[in-house]
């Protein structure tokens, strides 16, 4: 994929996990896929590699605050040590369409 033909820009994720909700930042550029708690960075996993796991999701990607994982086939994001967060279909199908 070429620079010219590849989406760069942010998306708004909303978490849950029963009665616990948050919202997760996404930043996609070129080579780099950053995520927001907040104000908060709490990872920078290159492209590439973030783009494998949206693929194929059958390992843990743990990068600095975050640990990506499937549990029960639903793709799940655990933030510090949290109990993982399900990340809806809906955000998982637009990131692998994205990155």
């Amino acid at each position: 994929m070429s620079l010219e033909t590849m989406w760069t820009g942010w998306l708004s994720i909303e978490l849950r996990n029963g009665p616990a909700v948050t919202n997760v930042d996404v930043n996609v550029r070129y080579e780099l896929v950053l995520f927001y708690l907040g104000d908060r960075n709490i990872a920078v996993i290159d492209r590439e590699r973030f783009r494998g796991w949206l693929v194929h999701p059958h390992h843990e990607l743990r990068h600095d605050d975050i640990v990506l994982l499937q549990l029960l086939g639903e793709a799940c994001i655990s933030i510090d040590a949290s109990t993982p967060y399900v990340l809806p279909k809906d955000a998982v199908q637009e990131l692998v369409r994205l990155v």
